[in-house]
């Protein structure tokens, strides 16, 4: 089965389809959701968070570096796909930082943080974190 699976995986990479993992249920607009999967119960998993944030520009800039390839290697998603996804990303950028749904872990942190570990586990305005 793992073979099978290795063998499914190089054919896909093969024909390029990593290049046009972008649609309107998947890709970076999403990645906010994952919160709602992570335990958010320690202090280390705000730490743990906060570093995941912090890597989102290096990974978005990887990612627009895939979708150029992509696009230049005729491999696009058809229109009709795409057709929801500007939305989904404006509306990711509208209203401030504490509107975000990344910002989601922040709103409510447990009793069991002290107010040092509060104040550790807080974003820290980036920035850029927001395009101008």
């Amino acid at each position: 089965m793992l073979m099978r699976q290795l063998r499914e995986s190089r054919r896909r990479f093969e024909d390029g389809l990593h290049l046009i993992a972008l649609d309107m249920r998947s890709g970076p607009q999403h990645w906010h959701s994952m919160i709602d999967y992570l335990p958010m119960e320690t202090e280390q998993d705000y730490l743990d968070w906060l570093s995941r944030l912090r890597a989102l520009p290096d990974q978005l800039a990887n990612y627009q570096g895939l979708l150029r390839e992509g696009i230049t290697s005729n491999r696009t998603q058809a229109q009709i796909v795409m057709a929801r996804v500007p939305a989904q990303i404006q509306s990711l950028l509208e209203g401030s930082a504490t509107d975000s749904p990344f910002y989601k872990a922040f709103t409510a942190l447990p009793p069991i943080l002290s107010q040092i570990s509060e104040d550790n586990c807080r974003p820290r305005p980036l920035a850029s974190s927001r395009p101008s």
